[in-house]
């Protein structure tokens, strides 16, 4: 899978497939060769996974700023 394949794919996907790939190592059934490969892709993957947590983290953090100004009041604003 590639970089672009990956981008295409969702967290839950992403995660699957990290599954898969560590499966097919921890069987010990991966001839050498498939092994440079499969740690690139799951590199991938990983990353991937990583950004969109990231994102999403960034998205919570933005609502809840939101919703606090809203329940709290806006501390700049002055009556």
């Amino acid at each position: 899978m590639d970089a672009q394949q990956v981008e295409a794919l969702s967290y839950t996907q992403a995660l699957q497939a990290l599954d898969d790939i560590v499966a097919q190592l921890e069987e010990g059934k991966v001839d050498f060769d498939s092994i440079n490969p499969m740690v690139q892709e799951a590199d991938l993957l990983l990353r991937h996974c990583q950004a969109l947590l990231t994102g999403t983290q960034r998205d919570v953090d933005t609502i809840a700023a939101q919703w606090k100004v809203l329940l709290e009041g806006d501390p700049e604003q002055t009556d």
